[in-house]
């Protein structure tokens, strides 16, 4: 989680800095707003459980980052949180790439914690332990 906090201080700063993106109420160029943050912070929390499945498929996490990290900001944007600069699409763009990359670095450091995909029930008792990423047929609950 303290990868994705640094990871997304850098990528959003540097796009609030060049333009990409304008955090209403925000000055360019400044550190991003705590709340962006905050969201960096909850994305990292879905790379252990629901999107477990990702574990080692990097180049698929790539691709997810490409499509769903504009998204994301276009719907950021619909809700009056930031607005885009211009061109429109060079910052789609980047923030696209921006995307393709961060996510396959986050669930790659996912992967190095080890425990992807796997959540205790009760601590302390292994045989509590559901791995979210085999079948639902084989799983132990």
């Amino acid at each position: 989680m303290i990868a994705a906090v640094v990871l997304g201080i850098g990528v959003e700063w540097f796009h609030s800095g060049v333009g990409v993106l304008d955090f209403l109420g925000h000055q360019a160029g400044s550190p991003p707003p705590i709340w962006i943050l905050g969201l960096w912070l909850q994305f990292a929390t879905t790379l252990h459980f629901s999107l477990g499945w990702l574990s080692k498929r990097y180049p698929l996490a790539a691709l997810l980052g490409l499509i769903g990290g504009p998204l994301a900001f276009l719907g950021g944007e619909r809700l009056g949180a930031a607005t885009f600069g211009d061109p429109r699409a060079l910052s789609l763009g980047l923030i696209a790439l921006a995307w393709a990359i961060a996510l396959p670095v986050l669930v790659r450091f996912a992967d190095q914690l080890g425990g992807v995909g796997r959540y205790t029930v009760c601590s302390g008792h292994p045989e509590a332990l559901i791995d979210l990423t085999a079948p639902l047929g084989q799983r132990n609950t």
